[in-house]
C-alpha cells in the first residue's frame, strides 16, 4: 500500500494543471466599435457585427513572447502588441498540487493572452481589466479554509450561541445576463468549535478529580444561496435567498473522583475521559443573503456577506420564526468559464 502511494506521488510530481488542462493554442477575440480587419500570422480576418460590437476571433500558439498583429479600419492602421501572462490554470497549481508550479516552468502552456481585446473608434485598446460582457459565466471560490465568519445560532432547547470561525469554503457561479447585472449561485460550508472545558482537573491540595461533567460544543453550517447582483466597474452588491442547514453537537464527558489510584496518576495524567452523553441536533432554515464586493483585479475580490435566517423549516415546538445569522469576510477568486459576445 505504501509503495503504491509513493508511486502515485512520484507520478504527480511530473504533472501540472496547465500542462493537462491547457492546449498548445489559445483563442483571442477582438471587439471594435466600427468594422475592421486584422492581419494575424499572415491571415486577414474581418469583423462581424454581433449584438452591439464588431467581433473577430482567432487562435495563436501559447508563448512567453508578446502577441503581435495588425488592426485596420477604413482610415486607420495600427500594430497591436499584447503581452503574455500566466494562465489561470497555472495558478490553479497553488490550490491543487503546488509542485506543478515548477513542472510548468518548462512548458509554454503556462502562458496565455487576454482573451478579449476591446478597441475604441481610434483603434486604441481599452483597459478592460474590469470589462464584463453579457453572457459571461464565471466560476467562483473562496480561499480554502480561510473563511472568517461570525455565526449566531439558536438550536431548540439550547441557549443562543455566537461564535467566530475561520474554517470554511465557498464555491459558486456568476452569470451575467446583462453587462451590469448577474445572477450568483453559491454553496458554503463553515465549521465552528465553541470550546471545551478541561477534561479533568488536578488539585494540588487533595489530588481529586472533579465530579461535574465537561462539555464540548461545535457546529457545522451548510448554505446554498442564489442572489441577484448589480455590477458597477470594480464594485458589486447583491441580494437574494438562502437555504441553510445547521448541525449542532454537544458532547459531555465525565471522570469519577476515584478513576485512578494516586500512585498511578503519574503514568496516566493525560488519560482521556469517556463520553457519557452525545446530543446532536440538525435543522434547516430559510433566510436572505446580502453581499458587497470590491474587485481588486479581474480575478480576485474581497467582500462582505450577510445571511440572516428567519424561518426554521423543522421545529419540534411549532415555533417556525427564529433569527440566526452569519457574517462572512470573503476572499474570492473568479475565473471565466464562458465568454459572452
Amino acid at each position: 500500500m505504501v509503495k503504491c502511494l509513493v508511486l502515485v506521488f512520484i507520478c504527480c510530481m511530473f504533472v501540472s494543471c496547465a500542462s493537462i488542462m491547457n492546449g498548445e493554442w489559445t483563442s483571442v477575440s477582438v471587439y471594435t466599435e466600427q468594422p475592421a480587419k486584422a492581419i494575424v500570422r499572415g491571415d486577414t480576418l474581418r469583423t462581424q457585427l454581433l449584438s452591439d460590437a464588431n467581433v473577430l476571433s482567432f487562435s495563436v500558439p501559447r508563448s512567453n513572447k508578446s502577441l503581435q498583429f495588425v488592426l485596420q479600419s477604413d482610415s486607420l492602421h495600427k500594430t497591436v502588441n499584447v503581452p503574455s501572462k500566466f494562465s489561470q490554470n497555472y495558478y490553479l497549481n497553488i490550490l491543487c498540487f503546488w509542485p506543478g508550479l515548477f513542472v510548468d516552468l518548462s512548458s509554454p502552456k503556462r502562458y496565455t493572452y487576454n482573451n478579449r481585446l476591446t478597441f475604441d473608434k481610434s483603434l486604441n485598446l481599452y483597459n478592460n481589466r474590469f470589462n464584463i460582457r453579457k453572457g459571461d459565466l464565471n466560476f467562483y471560490f473562496s480561499l480554502p479554509f480561510i473563511y472568517p465568519s461570525l455565526n449566531t445560532i439558536k438550536p431548540e432547547k439550547y441557549s443562543r450561541v455566537t461564535q467566530g470561525s475561520v474554517v470554511g469554503l465557498s464555491v459558486g457561479f456568476d452569470y451575467y445576463y446583462k453587462k451590469d447585472k448577474f445572477v450568483n449561485l453559491t454553496g458554503t460550508m463553515t465549521s465552528s468549535h465553541i470550546g471545551e472545558d478541561d477534561y479533568y482537573y488536578y488539585d494540588n491540595e487533595d489530588n481529586r478529580w472533579p465530579d461535574e461533567p465537561c462539555v464540548d460544543d461545535r457546529f457545522n453550517m451548510y448554505s446554498l444561496s442564489v442572489s441577484h447582483n448589480h455590477r458597477l466597474n470594480r464594485f458589486s452588491f447583491g441580494y437574494g435567498l438562502s437555504y441553510n442547514y445547521t448541525i449542532y453537537r454537544k458532547d459531555s464527558y465525565s471522570m469519577p473522583p476515584n478513576y485512578m489510584k494516586p500512585e498511578l496518576r503519574a503514568y496516566n495524567y493525560n488519560a482521556s475521559p469517556n463520553i457519557y452523553s452525545r446530543q446532536r441536533y440538525e435543522y434547516p432554515t430559510l433566510g436572505l443573503v446580502f453581499n458587497g464586493y470590491c474587485y481588486v483585479s479581474r480575478n480576485f475580490s474581497i467582500g462582505l456577506v450577510y445571511k440572516p435566517s428567519l424561518l426554521r423549516l423543522k421545529s419540534h415546538s411549532g415555533n417556525t420564526f427564529n433569527y440566526e445569522h452569519q457574517i462572512t469576510l470573503d476572499f474570492a477568486f473568479r475565473f471565466n468559464l464562458l465568454s459572452g459576445k
